[in-house]
């Protein structure tokens, strides 16, 4: 079994983060969901990041992509925004 980090929202609306064990990314999901969180962010923690320490990064399944994520691109920042508008003139 994996060793999965992860971030989630609660029912009541709160921030949480923790640990849990479990096959694949996707059972850890369920697993999460069935205890009534959303997750936002997972990432498996390797065996290299235990005894290694604090650096983050890497190309991980999962991974965030850094402290804040992955970077947006500027087509998607372009789509988005023009989405934005046609939902608020409706």
């Amino acid at each position: 079994m994996a060793l999965f980090e992860y971030k989630a929202i609660s029912s009541d609306g709160k921030t949480t983060k923790g640990m849990t064990e479990s096959d694949s990314m996707k059972t850890a999901r369920q697993k999460l969901k069935k205890q009534g969180l959303m997750v936002t962010e997972i990432s498996e923690k390797s065996a290299a990041k235990k005894a290694g320490g604090g650096a983050s990064g890497g190309a991980g399944s999962g991974s965030s992509g850094g402290l804040f994520g992955a970077r947006v691109s500027q087509d998607e920042v372009a789509v988005t925004t023009r989405q934005l508008a046609s939902l608020i003139k409706a």
